[in-house]
Formats: C-alpha cells, sequence, structure tokens
C-alpha cells in the first residue's frame, strides 16, 4: 500500500510539474513511450513531447536534482540518451519544486557523448 501511495504522489507531482510547463510556455506535452525502429533495444520513456514532436521534455521532481540544477549540474546521460532516440537537437529539463520557482535548462546535443552512448549500448551484453 505504501509503494501504491508513494507511486501516485510521484504521478501526480509529475503531472503537477507537467501543467506548469504548459502553463509557462504555452505548449501543450504528453508523455509517450518510443522505441527506434532500427534499434529495438533503444528505447526511451519520455516525461513529455509537444504534439508535433519538436519539443521534448525531461520533467525532475527530486529535490536533489533542482538543487544539482540551480547549479546547472544535470543528468548528462540521460537526457543526451533522450536526444538519441529521438532525433531532437535540444531538450528542456525543467526541475519543478512545489514551493520554489521552476528550473528550465535547455540542453544541446552533444554528438560525441551519443557517439559513446551509442558504442556503449551495441558492446554491452543488453544489446
Amino acid at each position: 500500500k505504501d509503494y501504491l501511495k508513494e507511486i501516485d504522489i510521484n504521478s501526480d507531482l509529475l503531472q503537477q510539474a507537467r501543467d506548469q510547463y504548459e502553463e509557462n510556455y504555452n505548449i501543450k506535452i504528453s508523455p509517450l513511450y518510443i522505441q527506434d525502429r532500427r534499434f529495438p533495444w533503444l528505447q526511451a520513456s519520455i516525461n513529455g513531447f509537444s504534439e508535433d514532436f519538436s519539443k521534448l521534455v525531461k520533467i525532475s521532481t527530486s529535490t536533489q536534482e533542482y538543487n544539482d540544477a540551480e547549479n546547472n549540474i544535470y543528468p548528462k546521460e540521460q537526457l543526451q540518451h533522450l536526444l538519441m532516440t529521438t532525433g531532437l537537437e535540444k531538450i528542456d529539463y525543467w526541475c519543478y519544486s512545489k514551493n520554489k520557482e521552476s528550473i528550465l535548462l535547455v540542453v544541446r546535443r552533444d554528438q560525441k557523448m551519443i557517439n559513446q552512448l551509442y558504442h556503449r549500448y551495441i558492446n554491452s551484453q543488453f544489446v
């Protein structure tokens, strides 16, 4: 029961963050799960994708990630993985906290890191 309650709370918080992002930037985003056609192992769970698939958003509701974002620290590999999977050139990293002003970091595609991730993935036993 505690685990299910925690999932509900996290889902509600994620939706609040999504709603605030939509309100601030006047764009509708929806969660989506995607998988590359050529490489079925290349998959991603997207927190927010615009209806025209041009805007990609990673949402964080973690206190630690919010504090890191204040210092321009963000999960580089995770964001580059999302960019690799979608093919987009940039991602909005939206850090949401109920009692603080949200933080937006726009992260550009780093092709060198994406190449490293790709080679790491294809050389792993999971592919």
